[in-house]
């Protein structure tokens, strides 16, 4: 299958622009009108790709051509779209589904939810890093721009306890119970909802990350180089999400890779809550937890795909 992604390119209004802070024009500075926002149309030939429901552990040797791996040709500049990843516990689902939306940890009506983190971090989320408008980055529904991170790395090696929405430890957290609520970046143009993306992850100032808010700089904020840089997994073409590099850990050589692991861990934040309107599909490892969540759904009234994708996961 051949496929090409083109821009269209159009100025938004005052109206449109994305309310970040009370006074996002003299806090954002670049956000208003004016600006170019650019709109992914896909239409057809021109990008050949190859996508594999396949991964080997990040641990494996970059150089080794052994792997199986997802191959993308692009006969073009253009940047395939965008997509940003939300990991959660699938049982949590029911309360999403029955609330119509994820919120944040600091929502006024929170969502008892499993934790799998590590709660110093989740602490210091809460106070020490916080967004331009002075928000607490625990004020806001946290994504990543790829299923394959750091975190998802740490809680398949049995690193990360899973505690219960009562706060009982039940053992260590897996990946096979995790699933992803995935939302095209696209979606967040004329959505009205506050958001900010950040170049790396938000959990530490060595060095700070920094955050943008305006759509039509997300290409050049992120460092996409690291996560469009050959052997390709996760794709997920019922989205137009191409996949994934799979390796992500540091390396001193080439220096572009010394802080791959928070880099390719970037951010993209929305306060408060999301709707599940917003989302393209769900991801999930086996086909038992897709018919667990499905299940969730329909009781709920809830329409969504739920698809089962094993090469999201390591």
């Amino acid at each position: 299958m051949r496929m090409q992604f083109q821009y269209k390119t159009r100025h938004t209004s005052s109206s449109e622009s994305n309310l970040n802070c009370e006074n996002s024009a003299q806090t954002v500075g670049s956000i208003g009108a004016g600006n170019s926002i650019f709109e992914l149309t896909l239409i057809r030939q021109n990008v050949s790709f190859l996508l594999l429901d396949a991964f080997t552990s990040p641990c494996v040797d970059e150089n080794s051509a052994l792997s199986a791996r997802p191959v993308i040709v692009s006969d073009s500049a253009m940047p395939a779209p965008r997509f940003i990843f939300r990991m959660t516990h699938y049982l949590d689902c029911a309360r999403f589904f029955a609330d119509r939306q994820i919120r944040s940890k600091n929502h006024g009506q929170s969502q008892l939810c499993h934790q799998t983190s590590y709660a110093s971090i989740v602490n210091r989320r809460g106070t020490e890093f916080r967004t331009p408008c002075d928000r607490a980055i625990n004020d806001h529904v946290a994504f990543y721009f790829s299923p394959l991170t750091s975190m998802a790395y740490t809680i398949h090696m049995g690193n990360v306890d899973l505690v219960d929405p009562n706060g009982v430890v039940r053992g260590k957290a897996t990946m096979d119970d995790r699933v992803f609520f995935v939302a095209g970046v696209n979606k967040f143009v004329n959505s009205q909802l506050p958001f900010w993306f950040s170049d790396t992850a938000c959990n530490s100032q060595s060095p700070p990350p920094r955050f943008e808010a305006d759509v039509s700089k997300i290409e050049t904020h992120v460092d996409w180089s690291l996560f469009d840089d050959g052997s390709y997994a996760a794709g997920i073409p019922e989205i137009g999400y191409t996949g994934v590099t799979r390796y992500f850990a540091n390396r001193d050589d080439p220096p572009r890779y010394q802080d791959r692991a928070r880099k390719r861990m970037a951010e993209f934040l929305v306060r408060d809550a999301i709707p599940l309107s917003m989302f393209d599909c769900i991801i999930t490892k086996t086909d038992w937890i897709k018919a667990q969540v499905e299940s969730m759904m329909h009781a709920a009234g809830v329409d969504l795909p739920v698809l089962a994708k094993r090469g999201c996961y390591f």
